[in-house]
């Protein structure tokens, strides 16, 4: 059974039944159910317009907004010269995976290249690639994104602002994934206005894969089509309020914060059955679109979670006592961010909005006598790092009183009854509502982190789901590795067909049902799946050298040479395609 969990891989598509647990939420705000104060713009079917045609109304706004690390969320790789990142080329060097990087730029373009040197300072080989977008404004870091036709991947070496320096891109710290790392559209989607994502491939878009850079006036405003018509057209306002847009301040807190909790939120994120990342609405609960579970704390460890932003700040005593009234808007105004010279008075404000200066115990010295002085967040919300991204830190939003404040009670405990999880974003006031599938991938989630306390949890429901037929790729893709863990080879195979015959668009599926074909000797089988997978992923690498050698094994020395020599053009820094290419060399069927 542990050799089933270590194997166990990123999760997939998933879909499924309904799965009822009356776990009761903790938020005492319901949010905006009132249909005299709902947004028609939250309806389906409504059109994106872009910020731009905002703009022409609201500029004064959108000149400060464009100013905001949001709206400057991506954009295009020539502003790195421009922001004095790049003032020579780049030349970095990761010894554990003896991998030489250069950035730099040439003719108003950036690229990247990864090569390798020999012992004699010779170059091995090197893969270039021009950038086609950078994500992120450097508060923290900015990754940069490579497009191979229409396929977006991510780019081995990002700028860090704590470091000022480049280094290797978040995943890339133990192993080198060179140019191979689909942007997915989960990650795109909250660094960006809008993205056109292909269908059923990995990591393609449609032209343009980004059609507005940073994230727009739409992402949080909701769709603007039915906005502009009826502005232009001078149709009367809606008494009260303009229904025709949303207006986050006119929300209730919880239901404003959905919005926030859309990207600044999630352990384990998962979509509901059927639905994309741009299928939510704001103003609508965004559980109806994906839903936001957490592991509690472990009561034994000592050492403080990093709690992301919403779920920490509901845990705070700041929070428990406003009775539903703070949220994030009580701090932020997403149109404005204070400099970082501002930002310390800026906050401060907002906290003597509730507290005075009497509420603090320090004295005026000692509080001068921090960096920077007399702000509240150096004792009340300090600066932690950022546990999954590299030389990065994020506030922290517990509001703590001291230091030592120990966590309430609901975060030990799990708020979706008999799962082991609390459900972060369930809609108060009802029973939380979870697709099983999108709870097994949660529990797959964990045991990845090698969280074993949820091996069980995770067994049983997979069973549950057998018993019922599930027939939902994801639970056909772990029931295929549990077999294949038991000994089944059979069933595994008969599993794993199932869902690349439904056409997965996971290179993993693929390379499952391979792997368990070359298990059972089907050689022939394995060459074909393989041949499959690479129409639905063509650039992933592990899928050519599969390829690669299932063929020589079957003798098909000409297709496994013509396979060899096109992945070596898409991968040259692929060190098991070089092996190959070397023992094809030494055998003399290559020269």
């Amino acid at each position: 059974m542990r050799d089933f969990v270590a194997s166990l891989c990123r999760a997939v598509m998933f879909c499924g039944l309904v799965l009822t647990a009356a776990g009761q939420s903790t938020h005492p705000s319901k949010g905006n159910t009132d249909p005299k104060t709902s947004f028609r713009n939250a309806a389906p079917g409504i059109h994106y317009v872009g910020s731009e045609q905002c703009k022409l109304c609201h500029s004064e706004i959108y000149q400060h907004y464009s100013r905001t690390e949001m709206g400057r969320a991506t954009f295009s790789p020539n502003k790195v010269v421009d922001l004095g990142w790049l003032p020579k080329p780049v030349e970095f060097f990761n010894e554990n995976q003896n991998r030489h990087y250069q950035v730099f730029a040439r003719d108003s373009k950036v690229f990247e290249s990864e090569y390798e040197l020999d012992r004699q300072g010779k170059e091995v080989f090197r893969h270039t690639e021009e950038l086609a977008y950078v994500v992120g404004t450097g508060a923290n870091g900015a990754t940069p994104i490579v497009r191979k036709g229409d396929y977006l991947f991510q780019a081995p070496i990002s700028y860090y602002a704590a470091k000022k320096s480049w280094d290797l891109s978040p995943n890339y710290e133990n192993q080198d994934l060179g140019f191979t790392l689909p942007v997915t559209p989960d990650c795109i989607y909250c660094h960006s206005g809008r993205t056109k994502p292909g269908p059923g491939k990995e990591g393609l878009y449609q032209e343009p894969p980004i059609t507005e850079l940073g994230i727009g006036c739409e992402n949080c405003h909701g769709p603007g089509e039915l906005h502009v018509r009826e502005r232009l057209h001078g149709q009367p306002l809606s008494p009260g309020m303009d229904r025709s847009i949303v207006n986050p301040a006119k929300l209730s807190p919880w239901l404003a914060d959905n919005i926030c909790m859309n990207c600044h939120e999630g352990d384990i994120r998962a979509l509901q059955p059927g639905k994309e990342e741009a299928d939510f609405r704001p103003s609508t609960p965004l559980a109806k679109t994906t839903a936001i579970l957490k592991a509690p704390i472990d009561s034994q460890s000592t050492q403080s979670p990093l709690l992301e932003h919403y779920y920490s700040m509901t845990l705070s005593k700041c929070y428990q006592g406003s009775s539903g009234k703070l949220g994030c808007q009580s701090c932020h105004d997403p149109h404005i961010e204070p400099s970082a010279a501002e930002a310390p008075k800026y906050f401060r404000e907002r906290c003597l909005r509730c507290h005075t200066d009497n509420s603090c115990t320090l004295s005026v010295e000692k509080r001068l006598a921090q960096q920077p002085d007399d702000a509240c967040s150096n004792c009340h919300m300090p600066k932690q790092p950022a546990l999954t991204v590299s030389h990065s830190t994020l506030t922290d939003h517990r509001i703590v009183r001291t230091a030592s404040e120990p966590y309430p009670a609901s975060a030990y405990t799990p708020s979706l009854a008999g799962t082991g999880f609390i459900h972060v974003n369930a809609v108060p006031g009802s029973n939380d509502t979870v697709s099983p599938v999108l709870l097994l991938r949660a529990y797959r989630q964990e045991l990845i982190r090698s969280h074993l306390e949820f091996k069980d949890y995770y067994f049983d429901l997979l069973e549950k789901l057998r018993r019922a037929g599930n027939k939902d790729p994801f639970v056909l893709s772990a029931l295929a590795q549990k077999a294949s863990s038991d000994g089944d080879l059979k069933q595994a195979i008969a599993y794993a067909a199932q869902v690349v015959d439904q056409g997965s668009i996971s290179s993993y599926d693929y390379l499952l049902l391979d792997g368990l074909y070359l298990r059972s000797g089907d050689i022939p089988a394995s060459i074909e799946v393989l041949k499959k997978g690479l129409t639905i992923a063509p650039y992933n690498n592990v899928l050519y050298q599969n390829l690669v050698i299932r063929q020589f094994t079957a003798g098909n020395i000409e297709d496994g040479l013509g396979t060899l020599k096109k992945g070596l053009m898409l991968f040259p820094e692929d060190s098991g395609l070089r092996e190959i290419r070397d023992r094809a060399i030494t055998a003399g069927l290559l020269h």
